[in-house]
């Protein structure tokens, strides 16, 4: 009976603290999510409820930029609030590895919010030990995105030390960190990105896609 009652009320808080699920969608992306440390003191022993909840917050934030008609400064602002669904339920469950797959399909590529997909990849990566792929990610974007080498270098190397990497990821760390074949190297990548990511998350990687082919490697811009 009152593990009833108890998993209502979390619930319920769970629902307030992750406004976007509600019908009031413009005072949800004004106001944003509460902070993760709020939120995981709400939800007690129930951090996997609400983490959830910042999860359902994301798709429908991502389905309202998709489908309004906003302006530039509120596609902006739901985007920092989508970052902020994103690394709230990183906070309240770290094991959870769609948060990740959905930071690299929604903010590595989103302009202004490649550095919250790698801090939010950097962090999961902490938890989640066992797995080359996190620090890979991230590798990847403070590579293609950042331009940021030496970043890069220290997620890659940490990656290829994990167990099991394959020999695909071996290969590209060498080659990301030659100038002469990052260019190859990263096209290699997003083609690796759109055979293992879902379809809903293609369009922003076949965009960066169609920008290196468009673009020489000596003259390539991070956009």
């Amino acid at each position: 009976m009152w593990g009833f009652i108890i998993s209502g009320c979390v619930l319920y808080a769970g629902a307030r603290l992750s406004q976007p699920i509600v019908p009031n969608y413009s005072y949800a992306m004004e106001s944003g999510p509460a902070p993760a440390n709020t939120q995981a003191i709400a939800a007690g022993p129930f951090k996997g409820l609400v983490s959830d909840y910042n999860i359902l917050s994301v798709f429908t934030m991502y389905d309202h930029i998709k489908k309004k008609p906003l302006s530039q400064a509120q596609r902006k602002l739901a985007w920092q609030q989508l970052s902020s669904y994103l690394h709230n339920a990183q906070h309240l469950d770290p094991w959870f590895n769609d948060t990740y797959r959905l930071t690299v399909g929604l903010l590595a590529f989103q302009k202004g919010l490649a550095l919250d997909a790698v801090q939010i990849l950097n962090m999961g990566s902490d938890y989640i030990d066992w797995d080359w792929k996190l620090p890979f990610y991230a590798g990847f974007i403070a590579y293609d995105r950042l331009n940021d080498q030496k970043m890069a270098y220290e997620f890659m190397q940490e990656a290829i030390s994990r167990p099991n990497v394959p020999p695909l990821a071996i290969g590209l760390t060498s080659h990301f960190l030659q100038k002469e074949k990052g260019h190859e190297a990263s096209m290699m990548f997003l083609e690796y990105l759109l055979q293992t990511m879902p379809k809903a998350y293609h369009d922003p990687i076949k965009q960066r896609i169609e920008r290196l082919k468009s673009q020489p490697d000596s003259n390539m811009r991070r956009q």
